[in-house]
């Protein structure tokens, strides 16, 4: 099979001729370090519901149109802008044969949609005198309102697969098949899907419109076919129509309500009418003069008649008379439904349509074809499902939680309703945006999220985002996006915006049509820039009018909407940008940059190879600015975004590091830039960014080209420290925050932001080398670059009474000597960033240091405090090491009657409590506390996210990674260190269970789970809720089951009882949707409402648990139990 190279797999063609080199390894190597097979065009499937539910009169429905009409309406205007972008087919139910003979055929062959194929199926849906919209009531055209959705589902897997159809051909209309969707007319199907097209994604786009006794059962003929698929590939069915013993999937839960209104007469019909032609009285009186003009829920009724019978026919077949007909406006029954939060788990065993979707979701079809040793093999192509519930006056609450289960219950997709044309085109563009975002991922280089990337408050949720340059050069796209978080259906779910579903199920990234926060249109602002890949929109929704190259929408463009784009349509001569003098914050001049780079930074002049948009002209004829330089804003890697409520007018401001050297201030109302910070110690990285050169290293690249190759820069790219104090009005009486560098440095800056308009400097403490010792102060040359974020807090200053004092505590960083791509430890005793530090917080000064906080190993990860009797000060802090060591830094001690006495400066102490002894175990997180009673939980994971490729150590070596959960005793006497794979801990890794199982369960000091996956690590603090820890894997690779296979790595995300695991538990692991580095879940309790701003309620959320999915927490501890942690940190 022919496929396209992306540059990452031409890089990987030049290593296989022996030019590569050696490249420093980290995290991001995995974001262009895996290869994809060109995706193609993506093939749609609309399934379409012809039964005479799709002109059911008591739905009302608008415009003098049948349901059935509006909806192959809305495909043909919904694909016009798609030519030559998809593959599109179109299957319907039989309408011919006995009434049991309710399989589908092919209406029409699924093919590229091309200007010719186009018209076509215009002609079949629309406009040819044979078309559906054309002959709506005609028999051959829809059957029996009581038919149920199995077989036509069946027949869906008997088309993409090759088979016979469900009846062997009867009932399929001749008159309407097409012929090329069959091998033998009309019995056997041809597959659509060839070897030139299986590695293209496959979806169903189901428009189902509700029976007024909601869903048909299905047949036991129908469940037997698909359990004997299920046989074929080794599965088991859940229960399905007409079974016995497994339970059916659970179907959404709705209350109804329905509500009968009075009607009007308006008047009787202009024209005479037979029973039958009601529809066609009623569009006839919707158009020109006719009664319904301008009128709602109008419509003609046979129920009275006029007594004009000029020009009717009274005589005769009864069925071919005719009479003036009543127009009624009003009346009729409403149907509302609203969700339950609940499921109802019987009913579904009457109703396979979800079973058929997640069958062909989950096992796929099979196609075979031939590969390079001419050896046929057979590759199974998964099918998602989407759903557009169509309805006006009577919803249906079995329908729509069927329509729900099928899609975004286990198909895949995503369910829409639609109550009009227009809606109708509108669910059908999010469908096909989803489905093209999908479709080209495979052949872009982007990842859109930070790896620790969000912040949340006041239901705003913060996501830094950046896209690796496709050609690996060094200035990368990058933005700060708002979103929030809605109930749709009753479940919680990240929106823009708009309150529109904003993640894409089939991604997890943002849908095409999302539109964040502080995006407007742009016009044509990124047309001909000449970026790769191009920003061009692929939303569809018919009522989005922008340019396919503005900002708005944003969807999946980490370059548009967002901070990026209010910063350039901002006055950018105006920008407020400091650096440090010898007093502190400065203005940015040219005096520190040459003025061409400060031009750059500003924003008002290109960098090299860059392009600024074209000027527009006014009305005038003058021309407009129309903003700075695309790349103004720079990559949110690592960086976490901080949040500070100041309460009152002034209100939320964000602070975060992007790397394009800037650390930023923005407000959260509008989106605007408060001001910027660019330290000395990155000045001199700037011309690489402005120059775009030389072009990054990463592994398997060629390391003779010239220029040579370097690793990326960064500057403010770790997290951020604070320390917020709030007055009784809720305003910040003080704000004080401490940026960090990560690879960017090895600095840590305080800064009082408690004016958030102009800031000073409180201190900066660090050496201001990455490459040596000079400018270090003296004694503390060992700190590491600053990967361990400041964590601000409070701890009794029994100088002062035990009046609390400020501090800041942090582990002395990363050493370069962790770059080593080894198993075993690879430091020696010299390495840097060993030990813990304590600064005051406001003067920056050393209260105690790495000589008296000592650890053996550097300690890369924040420091996570507890105060254990809630008074407000610190009494211990808990540190790992990177040799797998775990520490209690001693603020207090804990007495025996449970109370605590705090220690004085010179007494503050560290303990190591616990270690691994496998020296192949690296602690890079932070550990994640709780507490309960007199003991303090310490869950955390072993892994190195430095090493995420399958040629790195912990997959080369199969290294065993842990995650652990240790039980401190703070009041205890302890003799030495804990062995964390001893037997005081014991090993509840997932087992398999049968009778004879002996269920091991939590130690006397806490338990740890293996990871079973090779090369899975724990990549990112763990976080705690309702008695659960929750943590992600990442596993690099992956299995490549087949020809199209990509591997960008395995994220999977993990739920344990923190105080009663079992090795018997049920595995509930889930893998996150995408793939890749896994983000850390966050914990959250917000007012939300749903998508109309309606019924606002709070709830406890975890973001990052599966990726972006917005998971709802429900404790599971008994409530008698002390209160613990919801611990919301993440990796900073």
């Amino acid at each position: 099979m022919m496929k396209c190279l992306n540059w990452l797999q031409r890089v990987l063609l030049l290593a296989g001729l022996g030019v590569a080199g050696a490249a420093q390894a980290e995290d991001i190597d995995i974001f262009v370090g895996s290869a994809g097979a060109d995706s193609g065009l993506p093939n749609i499937i609309f399934v379409l519901d012809n039964t005479s539910n799709w002109s059911r009169q008591s739905q009302q429905w608008p415009g003098g149109l049948t349901q059935g009409q509006s909806e192959v309406r809305a495909i043909k205007r919904a694909l016009a802008g798609l030519v030559d972008k998809v593959n599109v087919g179109l299957v319907e139910f039989t309408t011919e044969g006995n009434a049991n003979q309710d399989g589908g055929y092919v209406r029409f062959n699924l093919q590229q949609l091309t200007a010719a194929s186009y018209a076509q199926l215009s002609n079949t849906l629309v406009d040819g005198s044979g078309s559906i919209y054309q002959n709506i009531e005609a028999p051959v055209e829809k059957r029996s309102a009581n038919t149920p959705y199995g077989n036509l589902m069946y027949d869906v897997y008997n088309y993409l697969s090759g088979r016979a159809q469900s009846f062997s051909g009867g009932g399929t209309p001749a008159s309407k098949a097409d012929t090329g969707g069959y091998s033998s007319q009309y019995g056997v199907f041809r597959s659509p899907l060839t070897s030139n097209s299986m590695c293209s994604n496959t979806y169903v786009i189901f428009i189902g419109n509700p029976n007024s006794s909601g869903p048909t059962a299905d047949s036991a003929a129908n469940s037997a076919a698909l359990r004997a698929l299920y046989a074929e590939v080794g599965g088991t069915p859940d229960g399905l129509a007409g079974s016995t013993g497994s339970a059916p999937l659970p179907i959404p839960e709705f209350s109804r309500t329905d509500v009968t209104e009075p009607s009007t007469t308006l008047g009787f019909s202009s024209q005479c009418y037979t029973d039958a032609a009601v529809d066609s009285c009623t569009a006839a009186e919707s158009t020109g003069t006719g009664l319904c003009v301008g009128q709602t829920n109008c419509s003609c009724s046979i129920t009275t008649k006029s007594t004009n019978t000029s020009g009717c026919i009274t005589s005769g077949n009864q069925n071919q008379r005719t009479a003036r007909l009543a127009v009624l406006q009003g009346g009729g029954t409403t149907t509302t439904i609203e969700p339950t939060d609940g499921v109802d788990s019987s009913s579904g065993r009457a109703w396979n349509f979800d079973d058929w979707a997640k069958f062909l979701h989950d096992y796929g079809v099979p196609v075979s074809y031939t590969d390079a040793e001419g050896e046929v093999q057979q590759q199974r192509v998964n099918v998602i499902t989407y759903a557009i519930d169509v309805f006006n006056r009577q919803q249906n609450e079995d329908h729509t939680g069927l329509m729900l289960s099928a899609s975004e219950g286990v198909g895949g997709g995503r369910y829409f309703a639609a109550r009009s044309e227009d809606a109708i085109v509108e669910a059908i563009g999010n469908a096909l945006s989803d489905i093209l975002s999908t479709s080209s991922t495979f052949a872009a280089v982007t990842l859109p999220l930070s790896a620790t990337n969000r912040a949340q408050q006041e239901n705003q949720v913060f996501i830094g985002m950046f896209r690796p340059d496709k050609e690996a050069l060094p200035r990368w796209f990058g933005n700060l996006k708002r979103y929030q978080i809605t109930l749709f259906n009753g479940r919680p779910e990240l929106a823009d915006a708009n309150r529109k579903q904003a993640i894409n199920p089939l991604s997890g990234f943002a849908t095409e049509c999302a539109e964040s926060f502080w995006t407007e249109d742009s016009g044509d602002y990124w047309s001909g820039l000449s970026i790769t890949p191009p920003p061009r929109s692929q939303c569809v929704d018919e009522s989005n009018t922008n340019s396919v190259w503005s900002d708005s929408p944003d969807g999946p463009f980490v370059e548009k909407g967002g901070v990026a784009q209010v910063t350039r349509r901002s006055d950018l001569d105006a920008r407020t940008l400091f650096t440090v003098g010898a007093s502190g914050l400065t203005a940015l001049t040219s005096s520190h940059v040459d003025q061409a780079l400060l031009d750059y930074i500003i924003g008002t002049e290109p960098g090299a190879g860059e392009k600024m948009p074209a000027a527009e002209e006014s009305e005038t004829g003058e021309e407009q600015d129309v903003g700075g330089r695309p790349s103004i804003h720079g990559d949110v890697i690592h960086s976490r975004p901080l949040t500070i409520n100041y309460g009152g007018s002034t209100g939320i401001f964000v602070y975060y590091g992007s790397n394009d050297g800037l650390f930023r201030s923005v407000r959260a109302a509008d989106g605007g830039e408060q001001w910027s910070l660019l330290a000395p110690e990155h000045v001199a990285k700037i011309n690489r960014l402005y120059q775009n050169s030389p072009i990054v290293a990463f592994p398997n690249q060629d390391m003779t080209a010239t220029p040579t190759p370097l690793p990326k820069d960064y500057f403010f790219d770790g997290s951020i420290g604070q320390i917020v104090t709030y007055g009784e009005n809720n305003q910040v009486n003080s704000a004080y925050i401490y940026p960090s560098m990560r690879r960017g440095g090895r600095m840590v800056y305080g800064l009082n932001v408690t004016n958030p308009t102009s800031p000073t400097l409180l201190w900066r403490f660090g050496c201001p080398s990455l490459d040596n010792d000079t400018g270090c102060p003296t004694g503390f040359e060992g700190l590491g670059q600053s990967w361990s974020t400041p964590q601000g807090a409070f701890v009794a200053d029994t100088s002062n009474a035990g009046a609390k004092k400020a501090v800041v505590v942090f582990g002395g960083g990363y050493d370069k000597c962790l770059d080593s791509d080894q198993a075993a430890y690879p430091c020696s005793s010299s390495a840097k960033g060993k030990g813990v530090y304590v600064l005051d917080a406001v003067s920056g000064v050393v209260l105690r240091g790495p000589t008296d906080l000592s650890t053996d190993a550097p300690v890369v990860a924040e420091v996570a405090t507890v105060d254990m009797d809630f008074n407000g000060t610190v009494d211990f802090a808990y540190a790992a090491d990177a040799a797998g060591g775990l520490y209690r830094v001693n603020f207090a001690t804990l007495n025996a009657d449970g109370s605590l006495t705090a220690l004085a400066q010179s007494a503050w102490s560290i303990t190591k409590i616990a270690n691994t002894l496998d020296t192949t175990r690296r602690f890079l997180n932070r550990p994640t506390v709780a507490v309960l009673r007199d003991s303090v939980y310490v869950a955390l994971g072993s892994g190195n996210r430095e090493r995420p490729l399958e040629s790195n150590y912990p997959y080369v070596s199969s290294v065993q990674d842990r995650f652990y959960a240790y039980v401190d005793l703070p009041g205890a006497t302890q003799s030495g260190a804990v062995d964390l794979d001893g037997n005081q801990l014991a090993n509840v890794s997932f087992s398999n269970v049968d009778a004879n199982t002996s269920c091991n369960v939590a130690g006397p000091r806490g338990w740890y789970m293996n990871l079973n996956g090779r090369g899975e690590q724990i990549v990112n603090p763990a976080a705690i809720a309702g008695g659960q820890v929750l943590f992600n894997s990442y596993q690099p690779g992956g299995d490549k089951p087949g020809l199209c296979s990509r591997a960008p790595g395995i994220g999977k995300a993990y739920q344990r009882s923190l105080f009663t695991p079992s090795s018997c538990d049920r595995d509930t692991s889930t893998e996150i949707v995408g793939g890749g580095m896994p983000i850390p879940p966050i914990i959250t309790t917000v007012p939300v409402t749903d998508a109309d701003g309606n019924g606002e309620e709070l709830v406890t959320v975890c973001i990052g648990c599966e990726g972006l999915k917005v998971n709802e927490i429900v404790p599971e501890t008994d409530q008698t139990r002390q209160r613990i942690y919801w611990n919301t940190d993440i990796d900073r």
